[in-house]
């Protein structure tokens, strides 16, 4: 019923978290990330990173925001800050988990986080000044 509401972001709930050390490790990390900074960020600042996943976006807000952009290799990040600097909001739900699996491996891991380590470098360069000049 909300007009201004862009996205309804879910939390990650992970089916291999005990797989080994990795994913343990990483389910810590994780588990903070949704349960301090996407939470709180949510409450007080309205805006939070899009996740990729466990997402629900409002197409009104997709097309509004200039569209699903391949511009950077976080694409789900690059649309939740066109968005925010356009005026729509977001709403964080940690009581709803979606089912996500963690990289088992070393390898795996590490690909995952170089993309989540240079993506936003990425998407930074690309809205540094549209980021200033917003209110």
């Amino acid at each position: 019923g909300r007009d201004d509401l862009a996205l309804v972001q879910a939390r990650w709930a992970f089916v291999n978290k005990d797989e080994n050390l990795l994913t343990r490790l990483q389910n810590i990390n994780l588990s903070f990330h949704f349960e301090v900074e996407q939470q709180v960020n949510g409450i007080f600042i309205n805006f939070f990173g899009f996740n990729g996943t466990a997402g629900v976006w409002r197409i009104k807000a997709l097309e509004d925001s200039g569209g699903w952009l391949e511009r950077t290799t976080v694409e789900d990040m690059d649309i939740a800050v066109r968005a925010h600097l356009c005026g729509w909001k977001f709403i964080f739900l940690n009581d709803v988990k979606c089912l996500c699996e963690l990289p088992e491996t070393y390898e795996a891991y590490k690909k995952q986080q170089h993309r989540w380590h240079s993506g936003p470098m990425q998407l930074f360069r690309l809205c540094f000044v549209d980021v200033l000049r917003a209110k």
